[in-house]
């Protein structure tokens, strides 16, 4: 008897603390849920698109472009497109890219079309084709492609399956520029880098050569009216040529080689890994290799194992101090220090630092606003232009604004980051 009535006791005790954790974990659930929206939010902070209905589905979001977000249902692998209010307005598609001028590349559902193409450049028979939908998902330009890239200054760059080459289509799907090339960037500045073989040039919207392609290291896009071409077989450092719209040279100047950054060394990814220091925890921070373009006027350098910005006359412009650097958007610069296991900052114009360096993870300003964590794992927050807590509060997930709006969640999945 007195062992009945114990079971029984253990028995609602359990039952009792079972009950207690789920009430526990659903209070958690309403709390997270009130604290961290699930969407997007305007530039005062507001959330301007509500997307909890879709928190349980294993949904993720990426940023607006052309007033159009798309959304990706993981468990299906099926995407669609949303306006500026959240209404979905397409059918389901196995990708869709950014959109641009309208259009977007998207690949539809269904099984991969078989090709022809060389089994030594591809890796099966089948491919996942390419065609463009306007902003209703409506098919403007049938998947026929192998490839293709976000329409730019009228054109975009595809890939064709009868030559498996590059080339640029208008938005009728017109042939702009024969397939032809090895290689192809969208345009800027009406000007586009290609490679032939495995040289690279640049052409007009007209398909004709500023620059022949018979460069052996590639040319970067046009930024300020000038494209970086980055020599690395010299012996003690990389020289920097700066060519304007015309292909003449315009600057050279000289930088330190990448492999000289102090304490770092390259992954199999050519990005640097910043060895942590003893006694520092999380993941080690790895850092791209310098984009030497110019942006709002300066561009980055190294010199004496540290770096700065020239401008460009060749004059440096803020004195080299930074153990990495990126270039300005928006007024401000993201800079790194190797202290700590690895923070981040930002500087203005001047070279100052806006706050100290206390970020572990940092996104480049958009839009007034830069996407920053003070502890790795931690939640994410949107700082202004002086450094500080835009808006009061963080988010577990986040994304940078673009068009005004910003992709939130309360979990890290919902965004991608």
């Amino acid at each position: 008897m007195s062992k009945s009535i114990g079971l029984k006791a253990g028995l609602i005790a359990i039952t009792l603390l079972l009950s207690a954790a789920a009430n526990e974990s659903k209070a958690i659930s309403i709390l997270t849920e009130k604290l961290y929206p699930y969407g997007f939010i305007d530039k005062t902070g507001k959330q301007v698109i509500d997307l909890k209905k879709l928190r349980n589905q294993n949904y993720s979001a990426t940023s607006f472009s052309d007033n159009r977000a798309v959304l990706t249902q993981h468990s299906g692998l099926t995407q669609y497109i949303i306006d500026e209010t959240g209404r979905i307005r397409s059918p389901g598609f196995a990708a869709v890219k950014d959109f641009a001028e309208g259009l977007a590349g998207f690949s539809p559902l269904g099984q991969p079309k078989e090709t022809n193409l060389i089994a030594s450049v591809w890796r099966s028979n089948t491919i996942t084709p390419w065609g463009f939908i306007d902003k209703e998902g409506t098919v403007k330009i049938e998947p026929i492609y192998i490839d293709a890239q976000s329409f730019s200054q009228g054109v975009a760059a595809v890939m064709s399956e009868s030559t498996c080459c590059w080339g640029y289509i208008d938005a009728q799907g017109n042939q702009a520029i024969p397939s032809t090339f090895s290689a192809a960037e969208p345009f800027s500045e009406e000007r586009a880098v290609v490679k032939v073989g495995d040289k690279w040039g640049v052409i007009d919207l007209k398909g004709n050569f500023i620059v022949k392609a018979e460069q052996t290291n590639q040319i970067s896009s046009y930024h300020d009216g000038l494209a970086a071409i980055v020599d690395k077989e010299a012996s003690e450092a990389n020289k920097v040529d700066y060519i304007d719209r015309d292909g003449k040279l315009q600057l050279s100047v000289l930088t330190e080689k990448e492999e000289s950054k102090s304490g770092m060394k390259l992954d199999r990814n050519n990005n640097f890994v910043v060895p942590l220091k003893k006694g520092c925890g999380g993941p080690r921070v790895t850092l791209p290799q310098t984009n030497h373009d110019f942006a709002e006027g300066l561009a980055v350098m190294k010199k004496d194992q540290k770096y700065g910005y020239i401008d460009k006359t060749g004059k440096m412009a803020i004195a080299p101090q930074f153990d990495y650097a990126w270039g300005f958007r928006d007024g401000r610069a993201r800079v790194f220090a190797n202290i700590s296991g690895g923070k981040f900052s930002f500087i203005d114009k001047s070279g100052k630092l806006i706050a100290p360096y206390k970020f572990s993870t940092a996104e480049e300003f958009s839009e007034g606003f830069a996407l920053v964590q003070n502890h790795e794992g931690g939640t994410w927050m949107f700082i202004n232009k002086l450094g500080k807590n835009a808006f009061g509060k963080s988010f577990h997930g986040a994304k940078s604004f673009h068009q005004g709006r910003a992709c939130v969640g309360n979990t890290l999945m919902f965004c991608f980051l």
